[in-house]
C-alpha cells in the first residue's frame, strides 16, 4: 500500500506502530519519523517515537521526542511524565520534578505519573513530598506494586520504620517474588537490629538477586560471609542495571607535563567516614608526578572535612547537577587517565558515570567493601590479606594489591587532649568497657550472643554502643533481657562536638569488639588510633577481613581469631588479664606512630606505584593484570 500512497500518514503510523510491537525498534523509528514530517502536529507520533527511543536506550533523542509533543499539546500528561523519567535517569532532577508535577496537575488520576514524581522527589531528599507522591499513587490504585515499594523508602527515609517494613511487606503481599522489596525489608529489619530478618535471609541466600530480580548488593553485605554469592549479586545488579553501548571509550590522553591525572568521585566528600580515611591520601599526592582532581556527585555537604577535601586537591568539581552525560563530558575534558570509584555500590553513587567510562582506568576503591561485578571496573584495590589467594576468583577485577594494607588513613587526625572521666560517658568507672561502635545493620545476632555471654562472664562489664535509631536500642535492651543482661549494662553513645572529642572517647574503652559478617571499617582504625586494640573474627568477604587487614598493619596479628569460640575466649582473657591487656596497648601505643596503617606519607607513595603500573599497562595496549605492590 506504501507504494501506492507514500505520502500516507496513517499507513506510515500503522506500520511503524506494528514493528514497534513486534520488537523491530529501528524500522519503528523510522516509520514515525517518517509520519511526523508529514504530519508534524500530531502529538501522538512524536510521544510514541519518544517511547521507542527510550526503548533504544538513546535518551536525548527520547527527550527531543516528548519535548516535542508537549510543544504540540502541552496538556499530554504522559509526554510529560515519560519526559520525567527519561530526565530522571539523566539525572536532572529538577526537570524531572517539573514534568512529572505537570503531568499530576493536568491529570490526577494518573497513579505512574504521582509514583515517577515521588521517586524524582526522593532523590532529591525530599522525603516527606516522595511520601505524599506515593500515597497518593496507591491510594489511586490500591495494587501498584512499586508505589508500595518506594513508599516503604519513602516512609524509611522518614524515619518511620514500622510503617515501611509494613509497605514493604505489602509489596510481598501483592508480588511474593518481589526481590528488591525483600532485601530492603530484611535491610531494614537489620538496621532496627530485629534478628529475625537472619532467620528469613536464611530462607534466600542462594536465590535472593542472584535467580531472577536485581537487588542493590549492599542491601546484604550484613547477611552473608560468601564471597561467591556477592559476586554473583553484583555481576546480576550490574549486567541489569547499567548499559554502557551509546558511550565511546575516552581516547587516549598523552599529558604535556607528563603527569598522571587521577579523579577520585565520591558522595562522601564532607562529614563522612570516606573523607576521614581519604584526606591525608589527597594531601600527600606527589604533584611531580599525579595531578588529583576530586569531583563531589552527592548531597550538598559543608564544613570542615568539605573544606580539607578540597584544599588537598589540584581541582575539585561539585557536578551533583550534572546530568551523567554532563558529567561525563566534564571530566573527559579534565583529560583524565584515572577515575577512582569511592561509592562502590553505596548511598548516592553514580555508578552509571563509570558505565560510561569516565577514564581509560577505573577503580573501585574503599567506599564499597566488594567487587563491583562489572565489565567497566577494571581494578579493586585490597592487600593480600583483605583477599586472600583462596578468595581472589570471587571478584570481578583485576587486583592492586598493596603492601602492607588497602586502608589510607590521615595521621594528623587530632585526638583531643581534654580530660574526661567515664562518668561523664554513662560508664561505670570499675569494671571492662567492650566497645562495640558499629552501624545497626552490622550487628547480628551471632555477635551479640557473644558479647552477652562475655557480659555474663565479666562481672561489672557493660557493653558501649553508637547512638542509633530508638527501635534498634530498644530491640537490643529486648534481647539483652532475654539473655538475662540487665539492660541498663548496654550503654549508648551520644554524638560528639568535633571529631578529636570522638576519637579521645575511645580511651575510655577498654577493647574494640569487631562484628563478624560486616567489620568496622573507619570506625576500628579510629578506635586503634586512639589507642584501644581491636579483637576481630576474619571471614572470607572483603567485609569480613577488613579487621584483619588492619591488625595486620599494626603489627598485631594476635587479635585475629578464626572461629566465634576463639574470639569469645580471647576477649575474655584478655579482660581478666590486665597485664597483657596493658601490655597491647603499650605495643600498639608503640607502633602507631611507625606502622604501615597510619604511615600516611608512605601508603600515598605505594598507593601512586599501584596507578602508575595500571596507567602503564593501558598505555602499552596491555589489558589490565594483577598488580602487586610489593
Amino acid at each position: 500500500m506504501l507504494l501506492r500512497y507514500p505520502d500516507s500518514f496513517a499507513l506510515w503510523n500503522i506500520l511503524a506502530v506494528a514493528n514497534w510491537r513486534s520488537g523491530q525498534l529501528d524500522r519503528a523509528v523510522g516509520g514515525f519519523e517518517k509520519a511526523s514530517r508529514l504530519v508534524p502536529d500530531d502529538p501522538e507520533v512524536h510521544y510514541n517515537l519518544g517511547v521507542v527511543r527510550e526503548a533504544q536506550g538513546d535518551a536525548d533523542a527520547a527527550v527531543r521526542a516528548y519535548r516535542k509533543a508537549i510543544s504540540v499539546r502541552p496538556d499530554h500528561a504522559r509526554a510529560l511524565n515519560n519526559l520525567g523519567v527519561v530526565l530522571f535517569g539523566q539525572n536532572d532532577l529538577e526537570e524531572a520534578a517539573r514534568a512529572q508535577q505537570r503531568a499530576v496537575v493536568i491529570e490526577p488520576d494518573y497513579a505512574e505519573a504521582h509514583n515517577n514524581l515521588g521517586v524524582t522527589l526522593l532523590a532529591q531528599g525530599r522525603s516527606q513530598a516522595a511520601l505524599c507522591a506515593f500515597s497518593q499513587a496507591v491510594a489511586l490504585w490500591p495494587r501498584y506494586l512499586e508505589a508500595h515499594y518506594n513508599r516503604g523508602l519513602a516512609l524509611e527515609a522518614c524515619g518511620r520504620f514500622d510503617d515501611a517494613v509494613a509497605a514493604y511487606e505489602r509489596a510481598l503481599e501483592l508480588h511474593p517474588d518481589h526481590a528488591p522489596a525483600l532485601s530492603q525489608k530484611l535491610y531494614l529489619q537489620a538496621r532496627i537490629c530485629d534478628f529475625s530478618a537472619a532467620d528469613e535471609f536464611s530462607k534466600v541466600r542462594d536465590t535472593l538477586g542472584i535467580s531472577g530480580g536485581r537487588i542493590a548488593p549492599f542491601t546484604v553485605l550484613w547477611a552473608q560471609d560468601d564471597p561467591a554469592r556477592q559476586m554473583a549479586r553484583a555481576h546480576v545488579w550490574s549486567r541489569q542495571s547499567f548499559d554502557a553501548r551509546s558511550a565511546p571509550a575516552p581516547a587516549r590522553h598523552i599529558s604535556g607535563d607528563g603527569k598522571i591525572r587521577v579523579g577520585y568521585f565520591s558522595s562522601d566528600f564532607g562529614d563522612h567516614a570516606v573523607s576521614c580515611l581519604v584526606s591525608g591520601l589527597l594531601r600527600e599526592h606527589d604533584r611531580r608526578h599525579f595531578e588529583i582532581h576530586a569531583y563531589g556527585i552527592g548531597p550538598a555537604r559543608s564544613g570542615p572535612m568539605l573544606e580539607r577535601i578540597q584544599g588537598a586537591v589540584d581541582h575539585f568539581a561539585d557536578i551533583r547537577t550534572l546530568s551523567d552525560a554532563g558529567a561525563v563530558e566534564l571530566a573527559r575534558s579534565h583529560g583524565l587517565d584515572i577515575a577512582i570509584d569511592l561509592n562502590g555500590y553505596t548511598r548516592h553513587a553514580r555508578t552509571g558515570l563509570f558505565a560510561r567510562r569516565l577514564a581509560p582506568v577505573q577503580i573501585n576503591y574503599l567506599g564499597y567493601p566488594g567487587t563491583m561485578g562489572a565489565d567497566f571496573m577494571d581494578y579493586i584495590v585490597a592487600d593480600r590479606v583483605l583477599i586472600p589467594s583462596s578468595e581472589r576468583a570471587f571478584y570481578s577485577e583485576k587486583v592492586i594489591y598493596l603492601a602492607h594494607t588497602f586502608q589510607p588513613n590521615d595521621n594528623r587526625r587530632p585526638v583531643s587532649k581534654g580530660e574526661t572521666a567515664r562518668s561523664d560517658f554513662g560508664l561505670p568507672q570499675d569494671g571492662p568497657v567492650l566497645c562495640c561502635f558499629h552501624n545497626s545493620h552490622k550487628i547480628g545476632r551471632r555477635e551479640f550472643d557473644t558479647w552477652m555471654r562475655l557480659l555474663c562472664r565479666l562481672e561489672g562489664s557493660v557493653a558501649w554502643f553508637s547512638r542509633m535509631n530508638a527501635p534498634a536500642v530498644e530491640n537490643l535492651r529486648k534481647q539483652a533481657s532475654a539473655r538475662n543482661v540487665d539492660p541498663d549494662r548496654l550503654i549508648f553513645a551520644d554524638h560528639m562536638p568535633s571529631y578529636a572529642d570522638y576519637l579521645a572517647r575511645f580511651r575510655h574503652a577498654d577493647l574494640f569488639l569487631d562484628a563478624f559478617a560486616y567489620n568496622a571499617c573507619t570506625t576500628a582504625s579510629d578506635a586503634l588510633w586512639a589507642g584501644i586494640p581491636v579483637v576481630t573474627k576474619a571471614g572470607r568477604t572483603y567485609a569480613a577481613r577488613v579487621g584483619a587487614s588492619l591488625l595486620a598493619a599494626v603489627d598485631l596479628p594476635e587479635l585475629v581469631t578464626e572461629t566465634q569460640n576463639d574470639y569469645e575466649e580471647l576477649i575474655l582473657d584478655l579482660c581478666r588479664s590486665p597485664d597483657k591487656l596493658a601490655a597491647l596497648k603499650r605495643k600498639l601505643d608503640d607502633n602507631r606512630h611507625a606502622c604501615a596503617l597510619f604511615d600516611t606519607a608512605n601508603h600515598a607513595r605505594v598507593f601512586e606505584t599501584g596507578l602508575r603500573a595500571a596507567h602503564e599497562l593501558f598505555v602499552r595496549g596491555s589489558q589490565a593484570q594483577d598488580i602487586d605492590v610489593a
